[in-house]
């Protein structure tokens, strides 16, 4: 399961659990560039994907 900081940028105090499969977990973790945490990647990708931004 990916771990997920509620608020980027800040020491992580509460996080949650995204049950995925291994497959996907992997393929997110392969994105991940230096010490970039999984928060920062998958708001990263939510910015990118945002559809209430069309």
């Amino acid at each position: 399961m990916l771990r997920v900081n509620e608020c980027s940028h800040e020491p992580m105090k509460a996080t949650s659990r995204i049950p995925v499969t291994t497959k996907t977990r992997d393929l997110v973790k392969a994105q991940k560039v230096g010490g970039q945490t999984y928060d920062e990647l998958l708001r990263e990708m939510v910015e990118q994907f945002d559809r209430t931004k069309s």
